[in-house]
């Protein structure tokens, strides 16, 4: 964000489709394996929806803050917001299990990722050029569809013309 301060009304929407999986980890071990109470930050932490306020606070933003499972799930109500003429900051966050067994146990075999993106959606931000317009937004209404989220970062980051959210 640099120097840029975002309006006071900014939403911010956080998806995460395992959440803080490490903490969550942490506390179910004092509380089944050790036997103790868990530590009262860890134990705040499980809750998702800390993230969403410490991002607030950060930024000083009072606008709506919602922490849902999937990207694909946060972006209709995001454009709605634009469309209203609001400012959405928009993150995607994956976190991995710190012992690589047991996060391959969990979730398969592939490469083991951490992320976190995000992307700033307003109708107009003074003095920055955007990086891409969207004119129109469709999600598929299918269940099994997933958006490729890396793809779409990927697609901004690069500079790209079009890009189609297609799933699998």
């Amino acid at each position: 964000m640099g120097e840029r301060i975002l309006p006071n009304n900014t939403s911010v929407y956080i998806a995460s489709r395992n959440g803080n999986i490490n903490t969550t980890i942490k506390v179910m071990d004092s509380i089944f394996i050790q036997k103790k109470l868990p530590m009262p930050f860890n134990f705040l932490n499980t809750v998702n929806s800390i993230k969403l306020f410490y991002v607030a606070k950060h930024f000083e933003l009072e606008g709506k803050a919602i922490f849902v499972d999937r990207f694909e799930s946060a972006l209709p109500q995001a454009f709605v917001d634009v469309k209203n003429g609001k400012t959405v900051l928009l993150g995607i966050v994956t976190e991995a299990i710190a012992d690589p067994k047991l996060h391959r146990e969990k979730f398969g075999a592939g490469e083991i990722e951490e992320s976190s993106r995000w992307l700033l959606l307003s109708p107009k931000i003074e003095g920055v050029v955007p990086i891409a317009i969207i004119d129109e937004l469709k999600l598929s209404s299918r269940r099994d569809t997933q958006s490729k989220t890396v793809d779409l970062f990927s697609f901004l980051e690069n500079n790209g013309n079009d890009f189609l959210f297609k799933g699998k």
